[in-house]
C-alpha cells in the first residue's frame, strides 16, 4: 500500500479543458424499445377508456414482449414519464414523431446557441449517425442530447500597438484551420469592449521573429506589419507549437506573436 508520503508527491492531474466545440444529437424517431412503449401505452390508454390502467396490468403487458426483455429495467420508469407528459400536455405526449423540424429550429439558432454555451462551433447530428450506442438507444424526438468536445489549439499573443487605445495584450488559443474572421470573433469575446468582430484587424510581423523585438513606433502601428485577410486559414503544429497562415495561395510562418487594431 502507498504511503500519504507517496500519495503528496504524485502529481496532481491536470484540469480537464474547457469545451470548444459541441454536437447536438436529434432523433427522428424514438429508440425502437421506447417505440415499443408508446404504442402499447397508446392502445392501452384508449382500450381503458382514453385512461391509463394500473401499473400491474400495464407491466404485464410489456411483459410478453420479447423486444423488451433487455431493457425491462427502463420500461416503468419511461412509462412514468410518459404518463406525467400525458397529464401535462394531453395524448400528444404519446406522439411517436414531432409535429416541427427539430433539425431546422437548431441549426436557425446555432449562432445564439454558440455564444450562449461559450464555444466555438456546434453542429447538429441524428442519433443514427453516432458512434455510442447510449446516444442511439436514449435520444428522443424533442429531447436533443449535447455532447461536449475539445479540439486542441496552440497558444498565440496578440498585441495592441494602437496607444491610449484601452486594449491590451492577450493570449489566445489558434486552432486548426481557424479563419481571421474566427480568431476577430475570439478577440472580442476576450476584451468586452469591442462590440463589433468586423472592426478587428489582425496582423503578422513581416519577419516573425524580429517584429514583436522592434520598439513599437508610437504614430505608426501598422509599421512592420501586414493585415492577414479575413479568409484566410490557419493551420497549426501541436508537435512544434506552431502556427502559420495560408493566404494568398501560400503560406507564411506567423511565430508566436501577432497584432490587433480596432477601427474606432
Amino acid at each position: 500500500m502507498a504511503s500519504a508520503g507517496n500519495d503528496r508527491l504524485k502529481k496532481a492531474s491536470p484540469p480537464p479543458s474547457k469545451p470548444t466545440h459541441g454536437t447536438i444529437w436529434i432523433a427522428k424517431t424514438y429508440p425502437p424499445w421506447q417505440n415499443t412503449v408508446l404504442t402499447t401505452l397508446n392502445q392501452l390508454y384508449k382500450a381503458h377508456g382514453n385512461q391509463f390502467p394500473e401499473n400491474k396490468e400495464i407491466a404485464a403487458a410489456f411483459g410478453n414482449k420479447p423486444e423488451l426483455k433487455k431493457y425491462m429495467k427502463k420500461v416503468m420508469p419511461f412509462v412514468q414519464l410518459v404518463k406525467e407528459g400525458v397529464a401535462q400536455k394531453g395524448v400528444e405526449a404519446m406522439n411517436l414523431t414531432l409535429d416541427f423540424d427539430e433539425k431546422a429550429v437548431l441549426e436557425a439558432n446555432l449562432t445564439y446557441l454558440v455564444s450562449t454555451l461559450e464555444l466555438e462551433g456546434l453542429e447538429v447530428k441524428f442519433s443514427t449517425e453516432a458512434s455510442e450506442n447510449k446516444i442511439k438507444e436514449e435520444n428522443c424526438p424533442g429531447k436533443p442530447f449535447l455532447v461536449y468536445y475539445s479540439q486542441p489549439s496552440v497558444a498565440m499573443t496578440l498585441v495592441n500597438p494602437q496607444p491610449c487605445s484601452g486594449h491590451f495584450q492577450m493570449t489566445i488559443p489558434i486552432l486548426d484551420n481557424d479563419t481571421t474572421s474566427k480568431i476577430a470573433l475570439r478577440v472580442t469575446k476576450m476584451d468586452r469592449l469591442i462590440k463589433d468582430a468586423k472592426k478587428v484587424k489582425i496582423m503578422r510581423y513581416e519577419d516573425p521573429n524580429l517584429g514583436p523585438r522592434q520598439i513599437p513606433v508610437m504614430d505608426q502601428p501598422m509599421k512592420n506589419k501586414i493585415v492577414v485577410p479575413d479568409n484566410a486559414v490557419y493551420r497549426i503544429n501541436l508537435e512544434t507549437q506552431t502556427v502559420s497562415v495560408q493566404e494568398n495561395g501560400k503560406t507564411v510562418d506567423v511565430g508566436s506573436q501577432m497584432a490587433y487594431m480596432v477601427d474606432e
